[in-house]
């Protein structure tokens, strides 16, 4: 024979050879059984060229079926069919790099679908294929029984060899997730049940940079929206976030109000809408240092006159006239003199009349806790007892602490007035509505 082994032929009666036996074709057993014309139609092999025995099966015009025993790839048993044509439509694979394959071909034998039972994140993978317009073969459909060794499913769908819908079972935080991107390969959309323990949604641009990212529950425990915008240094910065609980603000007070800041191209906070900050719990607009207000009208309502912050040294209460303090620059003290030509002004607040304006600057020496009327309308505690106060009366510090009296010696009030008076106080002591006028 072939290899140097016994051979043998068997004929029909038409002398065409049915059976043909070979003891040492290429060093291995062969079989060949043939039809009525001589036509091979079942051939085994003892060893195939890869060491395993194999079956074919022709149709008599070509191979249909082959069973291998030992296949190329990995090594275990493998089995090929082919359709009239002779082109390849299905694979089987009992070892394929240590796992399970089934590939199945469309009529001109190009890969349609492929079955791993265990790809490299040693899960089950389901693959289908299909042509681009440049007529390559691509894989467009990624299905995982276990994505990244996460333990969730995930689903891909590519346009060409660009992963464009991502679908996982076990995201980051464990939930599920649903990623889109666009063609250049860039995440335009994603969707995250569990972020972090909340829900997610992002937006980025074409190139995939942050634009607008929506959180179901922040660490303020409450929903956030922040919006994005590139810098000078192409790096995207939150220039917009809109909380719908701000929780602990910088008063250290846990309020529940919603907040919008907006933000510089370098991320730096700006603008500060809070609808419930510090202890009391108002509603505020922070600007940033450098900040400023333009408008051609600027109506409030909450307040009646102009204050600005002072630290005042000793027991104060709103409506007591205060005076500047000679020992501390910047600061005032709670007056004790008549007709002191160091008054300042009043502690706003008393009787449920509150500052409408509020000035100051931080870290500096024209900054403090209180408010104190400079101008405007505001009660100031009074005392009677150097004559009854009358509308449209003179007011000036008298000697009762931090109170205001009829200011009716006129050579001494050059300099000590506190203002107008816009009520009456006939004796004793009480609260008085006074136009604050420094004079």
């Amino acid at each position: 024979g072939v290899g140097g082994g016994g051979y043998a032929q068997l004929y029909n009666s038409n002398n065409a050879v049915t059976v043909r036996i070979d003891g040492d074709a290429d060093d291995a057993g062969f079989a060949l059984l043939s039809n009525s014309s001589g036509t091979a139609t079942i051939s085994l092999d003892g060893d195939e060229g890869d060491g395993g025995a194999s079956l074919a099966l022709s149709d008599g015009t070509q191979v249909t079926i082959d069973l291998d025993a030992n296949e190329d790839v990995g090594g275990g048993g493998g089995i090929t069919l082919f359709n009239g044509a002779g082109a390849r439509t299905m694979f089987l694979d009992a070892d394929s790099v240590n796992d399970s394959l089934i590939v199945l071909y469309d009529a001109s034998g190009d890969m349609a679908f492929q079955f791993n039972s265990e790809n490299m994140s040693s899960a089950g993978e389901f693959s289908m294929f299909a042509r681009d317009p440049g007529n390559f073969l691509r894989e467009t459909v990624e299905l995982v029984a276990s994505a990244d060794g996460q333990g969730g499913g995930q689903l891909i769908l590519r346009d060409g060899n660009t992963d464009t819908i991502r679908l996982d079972g076990r995201g980051g935080g464990g939930g599920a997730g649903v990623t889109l991107s666009n063609s250049a390969g860039a995440n335009t959309i994603v969707f995250d049940a569990d972020a972090g323990d909340d829900a997610l949604v992002r937006f980025s641009d074409a190139s995939g940079q942050i634009a607008i990212e929506m959180h179901s529950d922040d660490s303020h425990s409450a929903g956030r929206i922040s919006m994005y915008a590139l810098d000078t240094g192409g790096t995207a910065r939150e220039t917009v976030e809109i909380i719908a609980s701000e929780g602990d603000d910088d008063s250290g007070q846990s309020n529940n109000g919603g907040q919008i800041t907006l933000s510089k191209a370098d991320g730096t906070p700006s603008i500060t809408l809070d609808a419930e900050h510090g202890v009391d719990g108002d509603a505020r607009i922070i600007v940033g240092d450098a900040g400023r207000i333009v408008t051609p009208v600027l109506e409030i309502t909450g307040g009646a006159d102009l204050s600005e912050n002072f630290d005042i040294a000793g027991k104060i209460k709103p409506g007591y006239v205060v005076c500047i303090d000679p020992r501390n620059p910047g600061r005032l003290m709670v007056s004790h003199r008549a007709y002191d030509r160091t008054v300042a002004g009043v502690i706003s607040g008393a009787n449920g009349v509150h500052p409408g304006m509020i000035m100051g600057q931080r870290g500096s020496e024209a900054d403090g806790k209180h408010p104190v009327a400079l101008t405007g309308r505001v009660y100031v505690w009074a005392d009677a007892a150097g004559g009854a106060i009358g509308p449209g009366d003179l007011l000036t510090s008298s000697g009762t602490r931090g109170h205001a009296m009829k200011a009716g010696d006129y050579a001494r009030i050059q300099g000590a007035v506190l203002g107008k008076a816009m009520t009456s106080l006939t004796r004793g002591k009480g609260l008085v509505l006074v136009l604050v006028s420094l004079q």
